[in-house]
C-alpha cells in the first residue's frame, strides 16, 4: 500500500510520487450514485416548472401563425413551445441517425 507521508519507523522512506498520489486519490473517490442524480433532478424540476409557468403567464398575447399553407392564431407561449418541441424532435432525429451510423460503422470495423 502506498503511504503519502513518512512513517516514524523508517525516516528514510522516499517521498510519494505523482503516481502514488493519483492511485491513492482514485481509490478514495466515491462513485456517483443514482440517488444523487435523482435528488438533483427533483430539486431542479420545481425551479424549471416555475420558470415555465412564469413564461406562459407573461406571453399570453395571440400571434398569427402560418406554416405549410395552414394558418391560425395561437398564444405566443404556445407557438414558442411548439417551435421548441419541433426543434427538439429534429435534433433527436439527427442525433439518432448519427448514432445509428456510428454503431453500424463500429460493427463493420469490429468484424
Amino acid at each position: 500500500m502506498f503511504l503519502l507521508q513518512r512513517t516514524r519507523d523508517n525516516p528514510d522512506d522516499q517521498e510519494p510520487t505523482a503516481r502514488d498520489v493519483q492511485t491513492f486519490t482514485a481509490a478514495r473517490r466515491i462513485p456517483r450514485g443514482r440517488v444523487g442524480v435523482v435528488w438533483i433532478s427533483i430539486c431542479a424540476a420545481p425551479v424549471m416548472l416555475a420558470g415555465l409557468i412564469t413564461f406562459i403567464v407573461q406571453n399570453t398575447d395571440s400571434v398569427k401563425v402560418s406554416f405549410l399553407g395552414l394558418g391560425g392564431t395561437l398564444p405566443l407561449a404556445m407557438a414558442l413551445f411548439l417551435a421548441m418541441l419541433s426543434g427538439t424532435a429534429v435534433t433527436l432525429a439527427i442525433g439518432a441517425a448519427f448514432a445509428t451510423r456510428r454503431r453500424h460503422l463500429a460493427r463493420k470495423h469490429a468484424d
